[in-house]
C-alpha cells in the first residue's frame, strides 16, 4: 500500500485527471510523495524493492499520462500503448528503488536523478513527468535550473524525501537521525537563497538598462501576437474546410489592431504544403503585407521525387516577411515516436501494417535561427519537453523563442498544462521568454524568470498579444555545461553503490 501511495502522491503532484487546470495544490505533494516507497523498500530484497518501485513507477504515469487514451486516432491501439509506455517508464523507477537496497537513502536524489536522465535520453527519450517539472509555479525554486537544468530540480525535491523519510527511519532503528534532515535543510535553504538572490539581480539589470516590466513597455522589447484558431481535430484535416480554417486565422490576424513584430500561427495551422499550393500561400502573404508584419505559420513540407512522390515529408513551420515574401523554414528535428514516424519499422513490422494515421515524417536539419523585432527560434510541440533542444537554440543566438504546438488530440485532459508548464524550465535555463501558440490552447507567454505571464484558456477561439522584455544578453551555467549536473549524479549514484558494497563486505 506504500508503493501505491507514493505512485498516487506522484501524479497528483502534477496537473491530472482529478485537476487538470494548473491546481493550487500541485507540486507541493511532491515534496513528501516518495517517502512511503523509500519506507517500503527500506532493507527490503532486491526483487522486492524493484516490484515496489515497479508499482509506483506505474502507477505514477499510468495517472499521469492517462490522456493517450483520449487519441482517437489510435483506435483501439490507445490501450495497450498507454500500458505498456506506462510499464516501460515504471521500470527506471523500479531500477533506482532497488538499487537502493545497495546504498545509502541519501543516495536516493543521485540515483533518481540518473535514472531520469536515462529516461531522456533512450530509445529517443521521453523525459516527461521529470519530479522537477512540479515545481514549475515556485519561483525561487526554478531559478536553480539557470545552473543545472530541471535536473537538479529533481534532486532537491527527491533529497528532501530522503532525508524525511531517513529521519523517520533513523529513529525507528535507534540510530543517528538528523543527517538527513540537516542535509535537506541545509540544500533548500542554499537554493531558494540563490533564487531569491538571481530573482533581484534580473531586476536591478533591467532597471541599469533602462528596462520596465510593466504593461505597454515600448524600449527593448519585442512584442508577439499568438493565434488560436481553435480548429477541430475532428476537421483540421479534411480537404473541405481547408479554406474555411485559413479564413479563420486571416479573421484573427486582421482583427488585431496593435502593432507587433511577429504574428504566431500554431503547429499545423496548415494543413496543406504551402510551399506548393500557390493559393493558400498566396492568403498568408496577403495576411502579412494586410498587417505590414511577419508571418510564421506551421504547416508540412516536402520534398518531391520523380511523378510528384514525396520523398521527404516534415514537420515545419514557414516565416514570410512584411512584405509577403517566404523568407525562411524550419523543420522539426525530435519528431514523435509512434505519432509522426515509427520507430525500427522494419523490426515493428506488425505495427506498420497497422493503418491509423502515422505517417512517417523525417527529421529535420538546418536553419533555426529567424528574425522579427529580435532573433528568434522555434520549437515544435514535444522538441520543448527536451531541454538540450533549447539550450542549443540559445547557444546559436537566440533572443526569445517560440513555441509551436497542437494539443487537440488531447482534448480536455490535463495534457495541455503538463506541456505548457514545462516552458517555465526551458525560459529559466536560457534565460529567454518564450511566446506559444497553440490550435486549441494553451497559447501564452513566459517570461525568462519561469512565470507564466499570461495564458489562454483551451478550445477557445482567440488572439493574445505578448510584449516581452528582452533582458541583457546572459550566458547561464546551464547553457555552458549542459547536463553536466546529470552526469555527475550518474557518476555520484554509481561511486555510493560501489562504496557501500565495500563496506558491506568488509
Amino acid at each position: 500500500m506504500l508503493a501505491v501511495l507514493s505512485g498516487i502522491l506522484l501524479f497528483l503532484s502534477f496537473p491530472n485527471v482529478l485537476d487538470p487546470v494548473f491546481p493550487a495544490w500541485s507540486g507541493y505533494l511532491a515534496w513528501v510523495a516518495l517517502i512511503p516507497l523509500f519506507f517500503a523498500i527500506n532493507k527490503e530484497t532486491f526483487p522486492r524493492a524493484m516490484l515496489l518501485g515497479f508499482i509506483t513507477g506505474f502507477i505514477f504515469f499510468a495517472g499521469l499520462l492517462y490522456w493517450v487514451l483520449y487519441i482517437k486516432e489510435l483506435g483501439f491501439l490507445a490501450w495497450p500503448l498507454w500500458i505498456i509506455l506506462s510499464c516501460y517508464l515504471a521500470l527506471y523507477v523500479a531500477l533506482c528503488a532497488s538499487l537502493l537496497r545497495f546504498a545509502p537513502l541519501l543516495a536516493a536524489p543521485f540515483l533518481w536523478v540518473a535514472f531520469e536522465y536515462l529516461r531522456g535520453m533512450l530509445l529517443t527519450g521521453f523525459p516527461w513527468g521529470l519530479v522537477g517539472y512540479s515545481q514549475y509555479k515556485l519561483a525561487p525554486l526554478l531559478q536553480l535550473g539557470s545552473l543545472t537544468g530541471v535536473y537538479g530540480i529533481s534532486f532537491i525535491v527527491v533529497l528532501v524525501n530522503a532525508g524525511i523519510a531517513s529521519f523517520f527511519i533513523k529513529i525507528k532503528e535507534g540510530t543517528g537521525a538528523f543527517l538527513g534532515p540537516v542535509l535537506s535543510a541545509l540544500a533548500l535553504i542554499a537554493v531558494f537563497t540563490y533564487g531569491m538572490v538571481e530573482l533581484g539581480g534580473m531586476e536591478d539589470k533591467l532597471s541599469v538598462a533602462g528596462l520596465s516590466l510593466k504593461p505597454g513597455m515600448k524600449q527593448d522589447s519585442v512584442s508577439v501576437c499568438v493565434l488560436q484558431g481553435n480548429i477541430s481535430q475532428d476537421v483540421k484535416w479534411d480537404e473541405k474546410f481547408t479554406e474555411e480554417n485559413f479564413r479563420t486565422y486571416r479573421e484573427l490576424a486582421l482583427s488585431n489592431k496593435e502593432t507587433v513584430d511577429l504574428y504566431l500561427w500554431p503547429e499545423s495551422a496548415s494543413t496543406v504544403f504551402l510551399r506548393s499550393e500557390k493559393k493558400y500561400a498566396a492568403i498568408v502573404s496577403g495576411i502579412a503585407q494586410a498587417t505590414g508584419t511577419p508571418q510564421f505559420v506551421g504547416t508540412p513540407d516536402a520534398i518531391f521525387g520523380k511523378d510528384a512522390r514525396v520523398d521527404n515529408l516534415y514537420v515545419s513551420a514557414f516565416l514570410y516577411d512584411r512584405h509577403g515574401m517566404f523568407s525562411g523554414a524550419y523543420n522539426k528535428t525530435h519528431l514523435v515516436p509512434f505519432g509522426e514516424y515509427i520507430p525500427m519499422r522494419n523490426l515493428l513490422k506488425g505495427v506498420s501494417k497497422l493503418e491509423y494515421g502515422v505517417t512517417d515524417y523525417t527529421p529535420g536539419s538546418g536553419t533555426t535561427i529567424f528574425t522579427a523585432g529580435k532573433k528568434f527560434s522555434p520549437l515544435i510541440c514535444y522538441e520543448v519537453i527536451f531541454p538540450e533542444i533549447a539550450r542549443k537554440r540559445a547557444n546559436e543566438g537566440a533572443e526569445y523563442l517560440v513555441n509551436i504546438t497542437n494539443d487537440a488530440w488531447y482534448q480536455r485532459s490535463a495534457m495541455p498544462y503538463q506541456h505548457f508548464s514545462m516552458l517555465a524550465f526551458r525560459a529559466v535555463e536560457t534565460r529567454l521568454n518564450i511566446a506559444r501558440a497553440a490550435n486549441t490552447g494553451i497559447s501564452g507567454y513566459v517570461n525568462y524568470k519561469g512565470e507564466i505571464a499570461s495564458a489562454t484558456r483551451i478550445f477557445e477561439k482567440t488572439k493574445l498579444k505578448v510584449e516581452m522584455p528582452v533582458i541583457p544578453k546572459r550566458t547561464t551555467l546551464y547553457m555552458v555545461t549542459g547536463d553536466l549536473f546529470a552526469y555527475l549524479c550518474m557518476v555520484l549514484g554509481l561511486a555510493s553503490l560501489l562504496v557501500n558494497r565495500k563496506v558491506l563486505n568488509a
